[in-house]
């Protein structure tokens, strides 16, 4: 399906603006995570790369990181596919990176200290989110997390909102995930989780992981 999206601009056009707008709809998950206080506890440089935000879209949530870290130094990187990344206007992108970047691909940017994916791994099924994940693994070092950003199912029950995602993500292929379908997707890629961010009143969450 993406392909062929990226092949007809009258319809990537349309769709890469909707996807926009959910994106923005959701930006409230990425305040779950203590972006500046975990940085606080590092020394950084302005080479040290803070967070690569992978599939991250026309830049919604690495725009707001930026301003939830503040003054910390360092690199921020905004991957995203060719067509996208040429389709973005640069107003507040100011001291962010932009690169092309397709993620079933080896990660060019090692051991940066935060490695953010947000709402990409719901339209895949598993074996590609397990090539996405150790792509991901394959650049990371020990002091790297993982944070992705997603809906995480209860084991029962659950919000209008999580259940017509994962009736919708069907027909893309992809799905939701609970927390054991997470552990069990990141433990393939070499990856283990260490905690999960939320809120009440959403299944949006953030997951934290490292390496095993």
């Amino acid at each position: 399906m993406w392909e062929h999206l990226s092949r007809d601009n009258k319809v990537f056009k349309p769709f890469n603006l909707a996807m926009n707008g959910q994106s923005a709809e959701t930006i409230q998950s990425y305040g779950f995570f203590p972006w500046l206080s975990t940085y606080q506890k590092i020394e950084t440089t302005d080479d040290t790369v803070l967070p690569v935000d992978i599939g991250g879209g026309q830049g919604h949530a690495i725009t707001t990181i930026k301003k939830l870290i503040q003054e910390t130094k360092g690199r921020m990187i905004l991957q995203e596919r060719e067509e996208v990344i040429r389709e973005i206007i640069d107003l507040g992108f100011v001291g962010i990176e932009k690169m092309s970047y397709d993620f079933f691909t080896p990660q060019p940017i090692k051991g940066a200290l935060i490695y953010y994916i947000h709402c990409c791994l719901h339209d895949w099924p598993d074996a590609y989110c397990i090539t996405i994940l150790s792509n991901i693994a394959n650049a990371m070092t020990p002091t790297s997390r993982l944070l992705i950003a997603e809906i995480v199912l209860p084991g029962e029950g659950g919000d209008i909102e999580a259940a017509w995602l994962d009736i919708t993500m069907l027909l893309f292929g992809g799905k939701e995930r609970s927390e054991n379908e997470w552990i069990k997707l990141l433990e393939v890629a070499g990856i283990r989780l260490e905690r999960v961010y939320g809120a009440e009143g959403t299944e949006y969450s953030v997951l934290e992981a490292w390496l095993k």
